[in-house]
């Protein structure tokens, strides 16, 4: 299996059947020009492939600092937000740092990634969107109307931008920045940003936090930065109601919870599509909902960060969010902790999950760890739920040695024992060495399978 880079900061994001790495910072990346290449991870073949980016329109100039960087291609190199829409188009915001010196941004970028060019989206109503910053929330609000959903962050503000009613900015002299809870929504069809009315306890100003979509109409914020304390709150937005629940924090010294923490990552183990929230699974269960949803419960794994004094935490926690409770998770994992890693679920199925973990700093290890020559490795898989047919009949096919005596008869009974389907799909199929570990990879339940 090939590998990724090695990096810090980077955005992750899952489209089809493919997952998307941009950029990060390396300390062994020549920064005399910006990077302009993106990661690409192919869950069909377990193949890491680079291509070349470049802009849809050569415009040149420069928009002023705290802004937008090149007008053409963005500029951040760390702390960017990204979100996918429909099954090719990246939409990424703001992030931190250049080439040449340290800025806050907050330009808005589309990637098409069949063309694999980049488009600088010009809002209707820009001043109204975020302020220039990093480490902010972002998720996929409504894939189907182009939907999506930013919330903190750490940056600065723009002279002529407006300061979103409801949202609180607190000012670090230490940094000479903001922190902020605002919270937008950018509508990609009608290239304009909307300010949102909640209500409940809205979270305080906090960046470096986990921005999470739970199910249908639930994310979960947990944990982040709140100026100089690194917290363990648990908040919720319904996104049917935008209603805030929180902060929800541990009820008791003896109730298993999660410590302070900020730079960790949050995956859910299920499809949130096929999640219906509590308040709608009773219809579920009784049949009386004629949505496709599958499952009432949903659990969010918590992996590692840091803790307010700086240091890597290594312990990973499941929440479940019906019940919202923490306990330890319990499965051995690959390394003993990350900081400012990046993770990412791909699901096969509705019933299974393929969480991927890359790049990030170690206790051990810091800028050593982003060493080309460093044997450890960078990027890890692991599979929960349960395998998907399809994964099954891989697994099997991959365990007949087609060239030895008899090896090819039985190939070929054991091919037409599968689903008719599946026979018309897998007819001229042939493992190939990368297939192999990808399907050790994604089916051996407890095992990792850690580039090498």
């Amino acid at each position: 299996m090939s590998l990724s880079t090695r990096r810090v900061g980077s955005s992750l994001v899952v489209l089809g059947h493919k997952l998307y790495k941009w950029r990060g910072d390396t300390a062994f990346t020549s920064k005399s020009e910006p990077e302009s290449t993106i990661e690409v991870f192919d869950f069909t073949t377990g193949e890491w492939r680079t291509f070349e980016t470049s802009p849809e329109s050569e415009g040149g100039g420069v928009w002023e600092e705290f802004d937008c960087g090149s007008i053409d291609m963005p500029e951040s190199v760390t702390g960017c937000s990204m979100a996918g829409v429909g099954e090719s188009t990246l939409y990424l915001f703001g992030g931190f740092g250049t080439m040449e010196k340290e800025v806050y941004y907050r330009g808005l970028f589309r990637l098409d990634v069949n063309t694999w060019k980049w488009k600088r989206l010009e809002p209707i109503n820009d001043y109204d969107g975020p302020m220039a910053k990093y480490l902010a929330g972002m998720v996929t609000l409504d894939d189907s109307r182009g939907l999506l959903l930013i919330f903190g962050g750490f940056g600065v503000m723009n002279k002529a931008q407006q300061r979103q009613r409801g949202a609180n900015y607190l000012w670090s002299q230490e940094f000479n920045a903001v922190w902020t809870n605002e919270l937008h929504i950018f509508d990609t069809r009608e290239s304009v940003w909307r300010g949102i009315e909640t209500t409940g306890m809205k979270p305080p100003p906090c960046a470096a936090a986990s921005f999470t979509r739970i199910d249908r109409h639930r994310i979960a914020l947990f944990g982040g930065r709140q100026q100089k304390e690194r917290v363990n709150e648990l908040h919720i937005l319904d996104t049917s109601s935008w209603h805030w629940s929180g902060p929800i924090i541990q009820p008791s010294p003896d109730k298993p919870w999660p410590s302070p923490r900020s730079l960790h990552t949050a995956v859910s183990l299920l499809d949130p599509f096929y999640v219906q929230p509590p308040s709608l699974a009773s219809s579920i269960e009784n049949n009386t909902n004629p949505s496709d949803a599958l499952f009432t419960k949903q659990n969010l794994l918590v992996l590692w960060g840091q803790d307010t004094n700086g240091d890597q935490l290594s312990h990973a926690w499941l929440l479940d969010t019906e019940t919202l409770s923490w306990n330890m998770y319990r499965r051995v994992l690959p390394c003993q902790g990350r900081k400012w890693h990046s993770s990412a679920a791909y699901y096969p199925s509705p019933y299974e999950a393929v969480v991927v973990t890359t790049g990030g700093f170690n206790r051990s290890e810091m800028m050593l760890f982003l060493d080309p020559k460093n044997p450890n490795p960078d990027t890890f898989y692991f599979k929960t739920g349960v395998c998907s047919l399809y994964q099954l009949c891989l697994q099997c096919i991959s365990s007949i040695d087609d060239g030895s005596v008899g090896g090819k008869e039985k190939y070929t009974k054991v091919l037409f024992c599968l689903p008719k389907h599946i026979q018309r799909h897998l007819h001229e199929f042939k493992v190939t060495e990368k297939q192999n570990q990808l399907i050790q990879l994604v089916d051996h339940g407890s095992k990792f399978c850690l580039e090498k």
